[in-house]
């Protein structure tokens, strides 16, 4: 690891006593998750720390895969980074030939749960629910590079111009992975494979097709007055798509939300 943020340190003191006392073993990582996004209702440290506290689903995750072992208890606790966040785990001493393993299916937990995944989601894939049997080896290990655990079977293909974010789209073919509160449009690329987080309200049948008529009554005017040729016409779109969702009731998050390192046209 190569740093500690001040959140993490602050973490490590205040939970000194719990981890320190009987001895238990300890390590902390860190873990940059670029698309990030703090507003889908399961991204914070808060959220996850109150997770981590539930010993039944610590416990799930810890124990996965142990069948036959003696279950084996661990602490985790989580703090804000700088485009991702940092995770403490505190161990029992015995746990020691067991660690990196327990360590990866927390790290996976939390990363999946940081990106927007739902709870029953994340522990579904770190209990190994979803093994992979399409695809080439090789697209496996780089969808899997790009979001831990996620399997190919778990993906469907989809074309981008069918999405109500992407009027403007060719007719590029990709994947769509939904969720509960977000889905991923996945694309492999020569060497590596690449995720884009999306609303998940497109795919819900009350709310789905008035986010499409939002979309296709905005692009139509877009066109019609010349902004749709401009630069940024995209984040345009989505920004009008709001304005006229939130007349209706509806908290959609754009594609510029939900990915906000991301360039637009």
């Amino acid at each position: 690891m190569k740093r500690f943020s001040l959140k993490l340190l602050f973490l490590l003191m205040l939970f000194d006593e719990i981890c320190f006392a009987d001895e238990v073993a300890w390590s902390a990582f860190v873990r940059t998750v670029p698309i990030l996004q703090r507003e889908v209702g399961s991204n914070s440290s808060k959220v996850l720390n109150s997770e981590m506290s539930n010993m039944d689903l610590t416990g799930h995750i810890v124990n996965a895969g142990r069948e036959g072992k003696q279950p084996l208890g661990a602490m985790a606790f989580v703090a804000d980074d700088e485009g991702g966040f940092s995770l403490v785990v505190c161990f029992p001493p015995v746990i020691k030939d067991d660690m990196h393993p327990i360590v990866q299916r927390l790290l996976d937990y939390v990363t999946l749960r940081w990106i927007g995944i739902s709870k029953n989601m994340a522990l579904k894939m770190v209990s190994g629910d979803f093994p992979a049997t399409k695809g080439t080896a090789e697209e496996r290990a780089e969808l899997r590079t790009e979001v831990p655990l996620l399997s190919i079977d778990q993906l469907k293909p989809i074309r981008y111009i069918t999405l109500a974010e992407f009027p403007f789209a060719d007719e590029e073919a990709g994947f769509i992975f939904q969720d509960t509160e977000i889905s991923l449009l996945i694309r492999f690329h020569p060497s590596r494979a690449t995720s884009l987080a999306i609303d998940s309200q497109e795919f819900a049948p009350d709310i789905g097709p008035q986010i499409r008529t939002a979309a296709k009554d905005v692009w139509q005017h877009m066109r019609e007055d010349g902004t749709a040729v401009q630069m940024g016409h995209s984040v345009l779109l989505w920004e009008l798509m709001q304005k006229e969702l939130q007349r209706k009731g509806i908290n959609w998050k754009s594609p510029a939300d939900l990915n906000p390192l991301n360039e637009w046209p």
